[in-house]
């Protein structure tokens, strides 16, 4: 066989199994077959059906489709139908089956008079379409007897057909039961107004402005979109009960409290409008009817309560309604300052104006989040006759926010504060209203200047490059420098040369290195004085490498710094306290800067400090071979034989190793809480010539002690150990610890004064 007629054979035999597979999935299934054989209308079609007619002895009922899932009863009344039972109807059709079947016997036709079907007691016709073709009748019955089931026939049919009685349930229905009882038909989310008039007054006005919805009356202002809508919902969920229904006919709405309804509710949704009447009050029902139709009804007063409205509640409470991550700029305008804050690519946010700097990342993040949760706490004035009442008509602030992707920005003015200080006047530039507003965290950052959003940074270097410090508290000054080594170690070499403590100047050079501070107050100010700052109660300077020069060098080879690292030293001004106690803020700046700031009491601590080492004695515990405790009234001395303790005066006996042991362990870490001078020049003045305590400890080395004099302040004894001038304020707490086989004794003397 030649190629070419093999290829078309190939092509004819898929174009006929295609044919196949095509007839065949069009072709029901057995199942399918079997229930299309049992079904009343095997082929009925409910989206098809454009109107039913039911014929009783009661009178015709006419339904008309208007719209997909919209039914018009014509008859017996022009009213809304209610589409689920419409829908009900057609679906009982579409399943309905055949309970049994009467067939005729031979030539002989089925007797339709015992089964009530000579004179049936309902007509029915359902058209699915427009012409007369389209017209599909049936009849029905008598019911079986002794059953619910009934009988029906085909217009034309020569079978009498047994159903369900359910099929006679949806044939009877009332007209109340028949029409739609939903007093409006909207989608709220496509409604584009709502009107609530209350008796004669103003009438509240909505419209929806894109996605969002504004008052139009009787105050133009932004709407509260939630609230609107729960008005639409309840408005769409207002239902009558099949008895509620009063009258269909035109007659004097007076007396129903009609003629001048107590509300008007009205809504209108894509070029229609719906409007409901109500009236009167009785038995806890309202009168009402919908103003397009003649149906008077009554409708539960607690369904309608929901509907009562002023407008402040559908008010928006919100100022302002935005994403501050969408924020590309922001411009305030304070009386004598214009400033600029935009977002960039490099910086989160940057002011360009006044000066070009960094902005606070915190503060003005904090300060856009204000704004997005201020909540309108009175709206105070609708029109308001003096905008000098509300300090408005020079505002405090004009705030422009400009969101990305938004072509309109939001736009504020900040006016005065009310009498009390906790509220401040605001309204939304272009518009009326005034509003009352809270004014914590909003109005003195707003009118304040630049300055409350500045970048809080202002000195910032590697702490690892720091190389002295020198602290001047008063006629006391204290030079300290890092030596170099394995391990760097800060040392105080003025007034005189011993460890520092390097808890204290590590918590210095930590919050210099990233001096944060607390807020900015005043830019390049006329007098210092005011702040303390003409003469500074601390100075604080720092000398640090700014870094080394990185020279390009062969992969490999040890790096070698081309030459000596710049220093740069930086110093910190402390002035006054902000306010008077303890645990406040003072005021400060950096020498040669222009802007005077808050310092945290927390760092300002660290400066107070004590900069020399506070550890009391150096000691290695374990060769200590002898401890001596002694009291004015008895002294207990203690060796150590192998390695194990006793006791070998006033008495000999063995003690437990653990108590010596912790003894010296508290001993060996044992700190002042302060160091009160550095040379005991006058030793009775600290009661250290006649001592309340001493313990002394037997080394390989020597001897080694600490002495507990007199009382001073605040629980603290002062101190003398070996080896040291100092003269040191210890804990009675801490010193407890040291204090084995104590003596009872009366109280101590008075304390002893500075």
């Amino acid at each position: 066989m030649r190629p070419k007629n093999t290829l078309i054979l190939l092509g004819v035999a898929v174009v006929l199994i295609l044919f196949i597979q095509l007839y065949e999935k069009k072709k029901p299934s057995t199942d399918e077959w079997q229930l299309q054989q049992v079904k009343v209308f095997p082929d009925f079609k409910p989206d098809r059906v454009s109107q039913v007619e039911i014929k009783r002895e009661d009178g015709p009922f006419l339904v008309k489709k208007i719209e997909e899932g919209k039914w018009l009863l014509e008859k017996p009344r022009q009213v809304r139908a209610d589409a689920a039972e419409v829908k009900g109807l057609l679906d009982e059709l579409e399943f309905m089956g055949k309970v049994g079947t009467i067939s005729p016997e031979g030539e002989k036709p089925v007797d339709l008079a015992s089964y009530g079907l000579d004179k049936p007691r309902i007509e029915t016709s359902y058209w699915t379409g427009p012409a007369q073709a389209d017209k599909h009748t049936f009849y029905v019955g008598a019911s079986r007897v002794g059953g619910s089931e009934v009988y029906m026939r085909h217009e034309g049919g020569k079978e009498v057909y047994m159903v369900k009685g359910s099929l006679l349930d949806k044939l009877t229905k009332s007209l109340n039961d028949l029409r739609n009882k939903d007093v409006f038909e909207i989608d709220p989310n496509a409604a584009q107004r709502v009107e609530l008039r209350y008796g004669s007054g103003e009438a509240i006005k909505c419209f929806k402005e894109g996605e969002n919805w504004r008052l139009e009356s009787p105050v133009a202002d932004k709407g509260d979109n939630e609230k609107v809508m729960q008005v639409l919902y309840n408005l769409r969920g207002l239902t009558v009960a099949k008895d509620d229904f009063i009258t269909d006919e035109e007659i004097d709405l007076n007396k129903f409290g009609l003629g001048s309804p107590q509300l008007v509710a009205t809504i209108q949704e894509k070029g229609q409008t719906q409007t409901l009447l109500l009236g009167n009050t009785r038995d806890n029902k309202v009168y009402a009817k919908r103003q397009e139709e003649s149906a008077v009804f009554f409708l539960k007063d607690n369904n309608v309560n929901t509907l009562k409205k002023n407008p402040s509640e559908l008010r928006d409470k919100k100022l302002a309604r935005f994403d501050p991550l969408y924020v590309s700029k922001v411009e305030l305008k304070t009386r004598d300052q214009n400033i600029v804050i935009e977002k960039t690519k490099e910086y989160d946010y940057l002011i360009t104006q006044p000066v070009n700097v960094l902005a606070d990342r915190d503060a003005f993040k904090g300060f856009l989040d204000v704004i997005k949760e201020l909540e309108i706490q009175t709206f105070v004035a609708n029109k308001p006759d003096n905008l000098a009442t509300y300090g408005l008509d020079q505002p405090g602030a004009d705030v422009t926010i400009t969101l990305k992707d938004e072509p309109k920005p939001i736009r504020l003015q900040l006016g005065g504060k009310d009498e009390r200080g906790t509220l401040c006047y605001i309204k939304r530039t272009g518009e009326e209203p005034v509003f009352a507003v809270k004014a914590e965290k909003l109005h003195e950052p707003a009118t304040r200047g630049y300055l409350a959003f500045r970048d809080r940074l202002v000195l910032e270097f590697n702490r690892d490059k720091a190389e002295k410090l020198v602290v001047a508290r008063g006629d006391k000054r204290f030079l300290l420098e890092k030596k170099p080594g394995q391990e760097e170690k800060w040392f105080l070499k003025e007034p005189l040369e011993v460890e520092a403590d390097e808890e204290v100047i590590n918590n210095i050079i930590w919050f210099l290195s990233f001096l944060k501070v607390e807020k900015h107050v005043e830019e390049g100010p006329k007098d210092l004085k005011p702040y303390g700052l003409d003469a500074p109660r601390i100075r604080a300077t720092v000398t640090y490498a700014k870094g080394l020069p990185i020279t390009d060098k062969p992969e490999g080879e040890i790096f070698v710094a081309d030459k000596e690292p710049d220093l740069e030293s930086q110093t910190l001004l402390i002035g006054k306290r902000v306010t008077e106690g303890e645990n406040v803020n003072s005021y400060a700046m950096l020498q040669g800067g222009n802007l005077v700031f808050e310092l945290s009491w927390t760092e300002v601590r660290y400066l107070e400090s004590e900069p020399a080492s506070k550890v009391v004695i150096g000691l290695d515990y374990p060769d200590v071979t002898g401890v001596s405790i002694t009291y004015p009234e008895k002294e207990t001395v203690y060796q150590k034989k192998g390695e194990a303790w006793e006791m070998v005066s006033p008495e000999q006996k063995p003690v437990a190793t653990r108590e010596i042991e912790s003894l010296l362990y508290n001993l060996k870490n044992l700190k002042a809480d302060d160091i009160y001078q550095y040379s005991a020049k006058e030793p009775a003045s600290y009661g250290l010539d006649k001592p309340l305590f001493k313990l002394t400890l037997n080394t390989g080395h020597g001897e080694k002690s600490i002495t507990m004099g007199s009382h001073a302040e605040k629980g603290l004894h002062y101190v003398k150990a070996s080896g040291s001038d100092f003269v040191f304020l210890i804990s009675h707490e801490k010193l407890e610890k040291l204090m084995k086989e104590r003596p009872v004794r009366e109280a101590s003397t008075a304390p002893v004064g500075r």
